[in-house]
């Protein structure tokens, strides 16, 4: 036994003291002590004396599991055995090296690390594998509001996020720029120099937005480049046919607007005398949306609207018919209709080779056909092959 001993661990730490009377030849110590106090501690920061003398770790005594010590020879009976426990505390201006919390404000006057031993930024994080989140800031919530990732297929950074010295805010996940907000407001998507309150670049003939209707398609706004310097912005399904173009010039094109345009396929038909009978207009030259039909000669309107209906007759021989009516008819009734804007187109036929023109301006609803009917009254004559009828809608 000694009675010198380092006791600089002692020093500035809290200290509990465990009191043992032995009895004859008794070398274990643990439980409650005379006082009633049950025996704790840390094996690296205690101290057994034994009659007051230090006691040597390992050659006098073990001392291992925190809640027992076993001396190396038994003690002799009513000898005083005593276990001064330690336990650690902060110290101000000093944290411990495993856990520990700042209280207060804290100043550090050089780089700090977070997964790196050689930061080169006043705050530098790093994962040492790839994939999920290398930082993250939350509110008092716990809500959080940036989180910083990195990406196993992205470039060497994986990805960050930067304020930079002109006060912009830019997104760059996977290493390449997405957004930008500027210190102006301005925000840009796919553009660091944002000129509007929202900035778009988008590659050519791509999707630049889109809107989604809950249970419906997605449409899309999408730039392209036109034929010499006539770029234009159109509007239709994401990935199908646009339905609307505004060209750079002011040009606005709806090319999926409804339209046709029919006529005979022969040279000659002759016209219907004492009967109404539909005119045989059983080829076209376009059929914008296919609402025309080349078998029972129909235009059907995909949507309620006002459309224009244009038609010409060429008739030709010698012999001369006393009236001849000819008009567009909705759904088969061919009685005036003000409402749908049907009204009579009757002429008189004298010479031998005559022209007649005529266009109405339709109000049709929704799956609504019209058909072009004839009647000639006294005699029949020639209806050339040159004759046609047309419709398109207008809005």
């Amino acid at each position: 036994m000694t009675r010198a001993r380092d006791l600089s661990r002692a020093v500035n730490n809290k200290m509990s003291v465990f009191k043992y009377t032995a009895t004859a030849g008794q070398t274990t110590f643990t439980g409650a002590d005379g006082g009633g106090a049950t025996l704790a501690y840390d094996p690296n920061s205690m101290i057994v004396t034994y009659n007051g003398i230090i006691l040597e770790s390992t050659s006098e005594y073990t001392a291992t599991n925190g809640t027992s010590i076993v001396l190396t020879a038994g003690a002799e009976v009513g000898a005083e055995v005593n276990i001064l426990a330690f336990e650690d505390v902060a110290y101000s201006g000093v944290m411990p090296t495993t856990g520990g919390t700042f209280t207060g404000n804290v100043n550090v006057n050089s780089n700090v690390g977070i997964g790196t031993t050689s930061p080169d930024r006043n705050l530098h994080v790093k994962k040492t594998d790839t994939g999920g989140t290398v930082a993250k800031f939350e509110n008092s919530a716990g809500s959080s509001f940036i989180e910083m990732a990195s990406s196993a297929g992205g470039g060497a950074d994986g990805g960050y996020i930067e304020y930079n010295a002109t006060k912009d805010l830019n997104f760059s996940p996977d290493d390449t720029f997405a957004m930008t907000i500027r210190a102006n407001g301005n925000v840009g998507i796919g553009l660091q120099d944002p000129v509007a309150p929202l900035s778009i670049e988008a590659p050519d003939n791509t999707d630049i937005m889109s809107f989604t209707v809950t249970g419906n398609e997605r449409w899309a706004l999408r730039g392209e480049s036109g034929s010499g310097s006539r770029d234009f912005l159109g509007l239709g399904i994401a990935g199908g046919v646009q339905a609307m173009y505004w060209h750079e010039d002011g040009i606005v094109q709806k090319p999926s607007q409804p339209s046709f345009y029919a006529y005979p396929s022969v040279a000659t038909v002759n016209t219907p005398v004492s009967s109404w009978a539909t005119v045989e207009f059983n080829t076209t030259g376009w059929n914008t949306g296919n609402h025309y039909n080349t078998s029972n000669f129909r235009f059907t309107a995909p949507i309620s609207g006002k459309y224009l209906i244009s038609w010409k007759l060429q008739l030709e021989n010698a012999n001369e018919p006393i009236w001849i009516y000819a008009y567009p008819v909705v759904n088969g009734n061919r009685n005036i209709d003000r409402a749908k804007g049907v009204s009579f187109s009757d002429f008189k036929v004298t010479p031998s080779y005559h022209t007649e023109m005529g266009s109405f301006l339709m109000n049709l609803a929704y799956n609504d056909y019209v058909t072009f009917d004839i009647h000639t009254s006294g005699s029949s004559k020639n209806l050339k092959g040159e004759s046609h009828w047309t419709g398109i809608l207008l809005g």
